[in-house]
């Protein structure tokens, strides 16, 4: 029997929600593939591919020597790197500061399915710090670029 996992949750961006997009015979716009599961297990995943990078690319190993002497409050009880939210970011939305969009034939910002070609256009990025979101850019015409490239300021002011 298949069983729904603990760390499930819905995901907070409709547009890019697997099993939403599927039921209405469309595909999820990618970068948020992890939506779905809880913030905690999501940092949890990410440190054990950080941890993983370091030791199949650079033949490293986490320990104290190669965290320069920081105390045990960056690594979990488990010993992997401790993932924490950035500045207005608790909810895990709100922070990617640059986004990167497709844009679809009539002109329109969009985002390509996970490793597909297509475009499919879009009207927010929840991941984008709000100068992002709520700028009019989502409105815009692009026709005739290929892709737009959004730049935000830090959290921390201009």
């Amino acid at each position: 029997m298949i069983e729904r996992s603990e760390h499930r949750r819905t995901h907070p961006w409709p547009a890019a929600d697997a099993h939403t997009a599927h039921a209405s015979g469309a595909l999820p716009v990618g970068g948020a593939e992890l939506g779905h599961i809880s913030l905690a297990h999501q940092r949890r995943l990410k440190a054990h591919v950080f941890r993983d990078q370091l030791a199949r690319i650079g033949d490293l190993t986490l320990d104290r020597t190669l965290l320069g002497g920081f105390d045990r409050d960056h690594l979990t009880a488990e010993g992997e790197p401790r993932v924490t939210a950035l500045d207005g970011s608790s909810d895990g939305l709100h922070w990617r500061t640059r986004a990167d969009f497709a844009v679809t034939p009539e002109g329109q910002l969009g985002m390509h399915p996970h490793r597909e070609h297509e475009v499919i256009p879009i009207s927010d990025m929840p991941l984008a710090v709000e100068a992002l979101t709520e700028s009019p850019v989502f409105g815009w015409d692009f026709s005739g670029a290929e892709h737009v490239d959004l730049i935000a300021p830090g959290a921390r002011g201009p």
